[in-house]
């Protein structure tokens, strides 16, 4: 299993007239090969395409249920820079080969009143 951050960054209205940076960090897990790719290959400021799914686990933390939503990767393709055009290596994860706790979690497990959001 590998266990990575990923920031993503979007420009908000700052409510004078001009944009703030927003940065948002998300955790993305992966397993099998692709976990071996990512511990070999993928460094800090690595560019990545990442097809994906998410998973949401829960568990009660001194009587308050609280929740932690992961990005599961199903397919990485590592891009880098060569000569101007951007070359990839497509790496989609077979699904006999998942082996994710997170990989199937039934329907009505959480129910949309549990979503803090």
């Amino acid at each position: 299993m590998a266990e990575l951050s990923l920031a993503t960054n979007e420009w908000r209205p700052d409510g004078h007239f001009g944009w703030q940076d927003h940065t948002e960090w998300h955790t993305m897990v992966a397993f099998g090969r692709l976990a071996e790719v990512i511990s070999e290959y993928v460094h800090v400021s690595s560019q990545l395409y990442v097809e994906s799914k998410l998973r949401t686990d829960s568990w009660e933390d001194n009587g308050i249920k609280r929740y932690w939503t992961k990005i599961v990767v199903l397919n990485l393709v590592l891009v880098s820079r060569n000569e101007g055009h951007y070359r990839g290596t497509d790496l989609k994860q077979e699904p006999r080969d998942f082996t994710s706790p997170y990989g199937f979690i039934p329907e009505g497990e959480i129910t949309p009143n549990e979503i803090p959001f």
